[in-house]
């Protein structure tokens, strides 16, 4: 538990499309000092100037000993993870690492031990279990209004072959290309945390996992599972080809269905009605109509303001964090929520599980 009149210090390693999200959710924890750090001095010095940072650093051994953070943000590439979580656990700094907090199974317990050890935070960046109308349909699940989860649905299609993407650059190839399951072990991530919040822990797991572009960089570009959880089953779906982009999660319980779109943050709930099924259906309908319509008018002046829509759980998540360390609440993503993603994930790349 820290002081609350004493400012918490803040320290975000790299400074790439995720680093600055960090950063904007920093804006928004009171009494935050915060600095940034990156090996390019000149990315490091620029972000430094955009977010009002206290100090820069291209080093992060200095920038630990110099500026000595409360809290570490570890924004860079999985292969970086271990020792720069190491790093920050040793110097007395909780760490929130991105996701995936290590490129494999022995180093998420080495640093596990290393948290445990030092009795300090250590967090994976579980954002999209914090967006908006996620919360709203575990909360409906907590309450018993939801009634059981009996299957969720959660569909990630993304273009990972667009030439000026990040991942399909034959110069500079991307790390993920190196990871067991490729570039979808980047994604895998969430899909795993966001099943295990509907439907426990994983019990079984069976995948199909497929390269539809002959003439790709990538080992796999689809990848499909199904799920045996402790409480029900899950659907997961990667794909590179189906258009548009889009994460959908689709949570179906015993007296409601819930569609949320999570790139727009848009949520539709189908409920048990009394009455014939046809009237249920019409009725349906007409909310899921004023729902979209209202959900696309929020993003569309989301998005018209600099809001990140689709990082909505991140600022949730970083200022859930920084309010449960002042007032010495639990850690709003445990080691054994981590713990059980991760192992989802080596079951979902495991090849004894493809059929």
């Amino acid at each position: 538990m820290l002081n609350d009149k004493k400012p918490i210090r803040a320290l975000v390693i790299g400074t790439g499309h995720i680093g600055q999200q960090h950063l904007l959710a920093l804006r928004k924890v009171p009494n935050c000092t915060v600095a940034v750090c990156d090996r390019s001095p000149t990315m490091a010095e620029l972000s430094a100037d955009r977010h009002s940072a206290a100090a820069w650093y291209a080093d992060a051994a200095k920038a630990f000993a110099d500026f000595r953070p409360d809290v570490a943000h570890i924004c860079t590439p999985a292969s970086s993870h271990l020792p720069l979580g190491r790093l920050a656990l040793e110097m007395g700094a909780h760490a929130i690492i991105e996701k995936p907090i290590t490129e494999n199974h022995a180093d998420w317990i080495c640093l596990r031990e290393a948290a445990e050890r030092a009795g300090l935070w250590l967090m994976e960046d579980h954002n999209y279990a914090f967006n908006p109308p996620v919360l709203h349909v575990r909360n409906l699940i907590d309450s018993g209004e939801f009634g059981d989860v009996v299957h969720v649905d959660i569909q990630f299609a993304l273009n990972i072959h667009e030439p000026t993407g990040v991942f399909s650059d034959p110069h500079l190839p991307h790390p993920a290309l190196q990871s067991p399951g490729g570039v979808i072990a980047d994604f895998l991530p969430h899909l795993s945390y966001l099943a295990i919040a509907f439907v426990g822990a994983a019990t079984t797991v069976r995948t199909v996992w497929h390269k539809r572009a002959n003439n790709s960089l990538f080992q796999h570009d689809e990848m499909r599972a199904l799920v045996v959880g402790q409480t029900g089953t899950a659907s997961l779906l990667f794909s590179s080809h189906i258009q548009p982009d889009l994460f959908r999660l689709v949570v179906h319980g015993t007296r409601m269905t819930a569609s949320i779109s999570l790139f727009e943050n848009i949520c539709h709930i189908d409920k048990s009605q009394n009455g014939p099924g046809t009237g249920t259906a019409l009725l349906n309908s007409l909310a899921a109509g004023k729902n979209y319509t209202l959900g696309g008018l929020r993003s569309i002046v989301a998005k018209l303001s600099s809001v990140p829509v689709s990082y909505s759980g991140l600022h949730t998540l970083v200022q859930s964090f920084y309010q449960s360390l002042r007032e010495g609440h639990a850690c709003p993503v445990t080691l054994t929520q981590i713990a059980e993603a991760i192992r989802l994930v080596d079951a979902l790349i495991d090849k004894e599980n493809r059929t």
